[in-house]
């Protein structure tokens, strides 16, 4: 595993993910009351930070959004991702986040105010979410044309791979699971899938 320094201040997840350009993913987490794990509220006036993957630059940005106006402002330095880092999210508790690397054949996990690891993906990974629960972690593999399943280690984040890979369609280039965690969707460039 590789280590690497962390790019943001205390955070908790949002469950949205947006993905703004092929080559550019934008997940946005505000911070937390202090108590509150996963499906706590947040209080209105905390700030909330927006993580952002950048391809061109193999690295993740992070921004603070403005609670009244929604304005970004970068904080922070970026930290360095995989090769072109295509896609990222924040599992539920806030804590971790995953960026998908589709050159490195990886997927960087980001243990939030801490260090990261990466763990081995298939080929050309593309993009990458956190189910609801937060115990698994669904990775769209545009090169193999698959998803691979991994779990969740809720102390560490680390995630291990479970279960055998799933076909999905030509060129999945985008996945993400329903707000029950029962179904998985993925679309695809080459297909009607």
């Amino acid at each position: 595993m590789k280590t690497k320094s962390i790019f943001n201040p205390t955070a908790r997840a949002l469950s949205l993910v947006l993905a703004l350009t092929m080559t550019l993913s934008v997940t946005a987490c505000p911070t937390g009351d202090g108590g509150s794990r996963g499906g706590g509220t947040v209080a209105q006036n905390h700030p909330r930070f927006a993580y952002v993957a950048n391809a061109g630059s193999d690295n993740v940005t992070t921004y603070s959004i403005d609670p009244t106006t929604g304005a970004l402002t970068e904080v922070g330095t970026e930290v360095a991702a995989g090769s072109s880092p295509t896609s990222i999210t924040v599992d539920p508790s806030g804590r971790f986040a995953y960026v998908a690397n589709i050159n490195s054949n990886n997927v960087t996990t980001y243990s939030i105010d801490s260090t990261t690891t990466e763990v081995a993906a298939d080929l050309a990974p593309f993009s990458v979410t956190a189910d609801p629960s937060g115990r698994f972690a669904y990775v769209a593999n545009q090169g193999s044309n698959n998803v691979t399943t991994y779990s969740i280690d809720s102390t560490t984040g680390v995630l291990t791979e479970v279960g055998t890979e799933v076909a999905a369609g030509s060129s999945p280039t985008s996945i993400t699971v329903d707000p029950s965690g029962r179904f998985a969707y993925v679309a695809n460039i080459n297909s009607n899938n």
